[in-house]
């Protein structure tokens, strides 16, 4: 008898064992399991099937005590070395006694029998229960296969049964559909107010700035250039006289005023021309001959002053000039820029401490302004700048959320209440009011929904849905979304009830109205 010794690796799979059995040609395989390496009952029974296949018969060798357990469970011999295995002793009088009972079972009386055109030697109590194999193929196959069965115990066939049946259920559980139904109850929302002491609020004190500028609407006639001409000097003193630049000299008639463009030295008795331009700008400015005779502020008496020729080009022309109403409307705008301002300003800083602003409760208390023109400057833009300080009334959020579970009867130790429009106003000096909203569902889902819509349409669960829930709105979701059906299981159908959104009252906090 031809044996062949397979060696079972702790990495070795049911594929490779399979793979290596099939490739056997011997009359008997040895599975030789490593040190860590381990097979279970049904792994061992697998093995079987397949040496059985080839014609072989299946021994196991392993020092283990589970592995000997498990070789005499399926049915198969076990040795607890590989010496003992070659010399045909087994290391376990179970298996010997329940496989030598299969073959006296399973095969005919002991003596010479005959089998096709050859004797084969029927084995005695004391021989090895082992497969024979002949020359024209396996000796009972089948009834080999069929006496390993037997020796698999009832839970393990169980098992076996099972097995494939979870997971046939567990792929059909996959492939069922699924559906989530969204239920947007109708539901209304209940304004409340609470009263609050003013001892309660303290004073937030900020500044701000605020900037604007407008265009001069306004037109007028304005001087625009300056008149220009030249004075004779004469001078009649024994000295040397010195005109600076800028000396001026005047019209006595008019009480137009020129001035000198650049200094002159003047020896005694000596004349020099000298140029002049107006003071101010305009056409008024333009003199005829001999009108400028007096030096304003230089105390030279000897100094004789003749004007020869008319002074010219000063002009005036129509021009955009700031009007009353320009600082008006600018003075408008800013101050609204301003109170803008401010309560951004009041707002930051209330978010940032976690308070609320007290609505109607902003004071100005100093405010300066600097304006770029007065009216009538002949400017085409004017700019305004505003500076203030204001102060206002807020209150610690926690306290209003507070106050607002004592009156609705919430304990402070639930979640996190949730306030629409929450905010505090004024309405009298030292009387302040908690102002919110909260909202209430008119109806609830009724109870075995999922049961009603199971195997339903997605249009036959809405009308139906309809019918139980007016004025609600309804969202069906299914999974795969080609699945014209809900699902026949209720517990695959998924029913949220989400409330209807509705907008706040009024905003969560601001600073509201003008200043006091």
């Amino acid at each position: 008898m031809k044996d062949q010794i397979l060696t079972v690796e702790p990495h070795d799979d049911l594929a490779s064992l399979r793979d290596k059995i099939l490739r056997t040609q011997a009359d008997r395989i040895i599975l030789l399991l490593a040190d860590s390496a381990s097979l279970r009952q049904l792994d061992l029974a697998l093995c079987a099937r397949w040496a059985d296949g080839v014609g072989a018969s299946l021994c196991s060798v392993s020092p283990d005590a589970e592995i000997t357990r498990a070789s005499s469970r399926a049915g198969i011999a076990s040795y607890s070395t590989l010496d003992g295995a070659l010399a045909g002793e087994e290391s376990h009088a179970g298996t010997i006694g329940a496989v030598f009972e299969r073959r006296r079972f399973d095969a005919p009386p002991a003596g010479r029998i005959k089998k096709d055109e050859e004797l084969v030697s029927a084995q005695s109590s004391s021989s090895l229960p082992v497969a024979m194999r002949t020359s024209s193929g396996t000796i009972a196959s089948s009834r080999t296969l069929r006496a390993r069965t037997q020796h698999i115990s009832p839970r393990l066939q169980n098992g076996l049964f099972l097995a494939p049946l979870a997971a046939l259920a567990a792929t059909a559980l996959l492939l069922v559909p699924y559906a989530k139904v969204e239920i947007n109850l109708p539901a209304h929302e209940s304004a409340r107010t609470i009263p609050m002491e003013a001892s309660n609020a303290v004073t937030l004190a900020v500044n701000a700035v605020a900037e604007s500028a407008v265009l001069s609407t306004g037109r007028a006639v304005v001087p625009i250039t300056y008149a220009e001409g030249e004075l004779s000097l004469a001078n009649h003193s024994s000295r040397v006289v010195a005109i600076p630049p800028g000396t001026r000299f005047r019209d006595p008639v008019s009480g137009m005023e020129f001035e000198t463009l650049a200094g002159e030295w003047m020896d005694p008795q000596a004349s020099a021309l000298i140029g002049i331009r107006a003071v101010e700008p305009g056409s008024q400015s333009n003199l005829p001959p001999g009108r400028i005779r007096e030096v304003v502020g230089l105390a030279v008496g000897t100094l004789e002053v003749q004007q020869l020729s008319s002074t010219s080009g000063g002009r005036s022309a129509a021009r955009a000039v700031v009007s009353a109403a320009d600082i008006a409307s600018l003075r408008s705008q800013a101050q609204a820029q301003l109170i803008q301002n401010l309560r951004e300003a009041f707002e930051q800083e209330a978010a940032a401490q976690a308070w609320l602003i007290v609505e109607s409760s902003m004071t100005i208390r100093s405010q300066e302004e600097s304006l770029s023109a007065r009216p009538g400057a002949a400017v085409d833009e004017v700019h305004v700048t505003l500076e203030a300080e204001a102060e206002t009334l807020v209150v610690l959020e926690g306290v209003a959320i507070d106050r607002a579970r004592e009156a609705l009867g919430i304990a402070h130790n639930t979640d996190a209440l949730e306030l629409a429009g929450l905010r505090v106003e004024q309405v009298a000096q030292g009387v302040l009011h908690i102002l919110f909203t909260v909202q209430e569902s008119e109806s609830s889902i009724p109870r075995h929904l999922a049961n009603r819509l199971a195997n339903r349409t997605p249009a036959d669960a809405q009308r139906l849905i309809d019918g139980l829930l007016p004025y609600s709105r309804t969202t069906i979701h299914l999974a795969p979304a080609w699945w014209p059906f809900l699902p026949a299981f209720p517990m695959r159908i998924d029913i949220q009830s989400l409330p209807a959104a509705a907008p706040p009252l009024g905003p969560r906090a601001g600073v509201g109205g003008g200043p006091e």
